[in-house]
């Protein structure tokens, strides 16, 4: 894991904010890699900004580059505990690698700051059903859906859009719940 503390100010020139715009309208059209063109190109000392930090790991989440976004998201969490995608990316990360308990046990914490996020809660749910705990499960899932819409749930689970790894179907056994 990278140990990295950042500098008091790191505040980008208007042009490399650009940067990062652009970067952002890169991913949204699925060019990944000239995503991580534009985030190369910005000078080294920014390559430690959060926001930067931030777009690397979705870049290689998207790539489904699983241990080069757990480095990244690793190394967010230590200068930015704050971002909620950190956690939920490198959960995500180290489920795709097997490490669903570690991914589990590393997303919990996460859960006590970010108290009004469904979606960690959500992938708490998924984990557990993975490690068939499902009384636990059971108790994120029904935490995610109490937080927002629960179609909201339904869209993003069956799609690919979110690191979100399980669907309604892994709780199916139960549905009438």
């Amino acid at each position: 894991m990278l140990a990295l503390t950042l500098p008091a100010m790191i505040n980008p020139e208007p042009h490399e904010l650009r940067s990062l715009d652009v970067c952002r309208g890169w991913l949204q059209l699925a060019e990944y890699h000239q995503a991580i063109a534009e985030l190369d190109s910005l000078p080294p000392h920014l390559w430690i900004h959060p926001e930067v930090m931030e777009l690397r790991a979705v870049i290689q989440h998207k790539l489904r580059n699983w241990r080069e976004c757990l480095e990244m998201a690793s190394a967010l969490i230590q200068v930015r505990p704050q971002r909620a995608q950190a956690w939920v990316l490198r959960s995500f990360a180290l489920f795709e690698l097997g490490h669903t308990r570690q991914a589990l046990d590393l997303l919990l914490p996460a859960a006590r700051l970010f108290r009004e996020d469904w979606v960690i809660r959500y992938n708490l749910a998924c984990y557990l059903s993975q490690l068939s705990q499902t009384e636990e499960a059971w108790y994120w899932l029904e935490s995610a859906y109490n937080l927002c819409d629960p179609v909201d749930i339904s869209l993003v689970a069956t799609s690919a859009s979110m690191p979100i790894h399980c669907s309604p179907v892994h709780f199916s056994g139960a549905a009438a719940r």
